[in-house]
């Protein structure tokens, strides 16, 4: 079954043609009986009079805010007939946020390779012993350490915990040492129910409040808050009458997000499972993040954010202190 195109008001052949960057004459050949000159709006039209086969292998893809066909072709160096054939019956001018589509692809892009296997336990300790040593990560997707690099959850957490159980200069308070271990007992616990390697929660809770459960709020440029423990997107604050059960919300929100906005763990649905390009959107937005070709120039390239971000998170895996 082919993919199909319904006509919108204005449309001509050659305007769904360059919609589609596909010619005209693949359009016409798809549509032998189709009169060009007088189209309806509604009308269906083919976008490919075959269904492309390969046998390469399938993944999954998160549709994401501002993708069409073309750019999700050109992210994974496929044909658009390739991916149009691989998803009959879906639309592709009405793409959905959120919609699931098949993608053949013979070799992965390295910024959407995932970065774990599929059996992959989120409460695993291995790792390295880790390194101090804070390394500036730019460029491509490539030049960023991999899970096999970081260090254990062990290593961090005890090289973090005193960061998490200090003065902190932003709300004027410190953590109590019960407090600190509700945030432990809450990364491993939304660690197993989310699937999110601890170590990335951990790294997320320093880089964005080291820790501090009295984190407050933050306004974003385009004006939505971002509070406690993860910043994440118009969560929960901490609560000094509901403390345990405060800081467990704060870090769900924040790794399986909110009803406002993606976690992190929908942030690395988007992206096949890369950690840093799934990062750079929890902290600049998918507008920054879903373009084919950033990721070939600079994890620091985007409108929005902390321009060195995923570095710093690179810097909190491999146990190191960035800011």
């Amino acid at each position: 079954m082919a993919s199909t195109y319904k006509v919108e008001s204005g449309d001509t052949g050659i305007q769904i043609a360059h919609k589609l960057r596909m010619s005209f004459s693949a359009l016409e050949s798809a549509n032998p009986d189709v009169n060009w000159s007088s189209l309806q709006i509604g009308q269906v039209v083919k976008i490919s009079n075959s269904t492309p086969t390969t046998n390469s292998p399938m993944i999954t893809y998160t549709v994401v805010a501002g993708d069409t066909f073309f750019a999700i072709a050109r992210k994974f160096s496929i044909s658009l007939d390739v991916l149009t054939g691989a998803n009959p019956g879906v639309t592709p001018n009405n793409l959905q946020i959120g919609q699931k589509l098949n993608v053949p692809v013979s070799s992965v892009p390295a910024v959407l390779t995932p970065m774990f296997p599929a059996n992959h336990d989120p409460l695993t300790d291995k790792g390295t012993s880790g390194s101090s040593t804070v390394i500036r990560y730019t460029g491509h997707a490539s030049n960023f350490p991999g899970p096999s690099r970081w260090a254990k959850f062990s290593v961090l957490w005890a090289l973090n915990a005193p960061v998490i159980n200090s003065f902190h200069p932003l709300s004027g308070l410190q953590n109590t040492p019960q407090q600190t271990k509700f945030i432990h007992d809450a990364i491993n616990k939304v660690a197993a129910e989310s699937g999110v390697d601890r170590r990335i929660i951990l790294a997320v809770i320093m880089q964005e409040s080291h820790g501090d459960v009295h984190a407050g709020l933050t306004v974003s440029g385009d004006g939505i808050g971002n509070p406690g423990l993860m910043q994440s997107n118009r969560g929960v604050l901490f609560d000094e009458n509901n403390q345990e059960e405060s800081i467990l919300q704060m870090i769900r929100d924040g790794t399986t997000g909110t009803r406002f906005g993606d976690g992190i763990k929908q942030c690395m649905e988007h992206h096949v499972g890369n950690v840093y390009a799934a990062v750079r959107e929890y902290n600049s937005g998918p507008n920054a993040t879903h373009v084919s070709d950033l990721w070939d120039i600079s994890f620091e390239a985007g409108q929005f954010g902390v321009a060195s971000y995923a570095s710093d998170i690179a810097n909190w895996l491999m146990g190191g202190q960035p800011n």
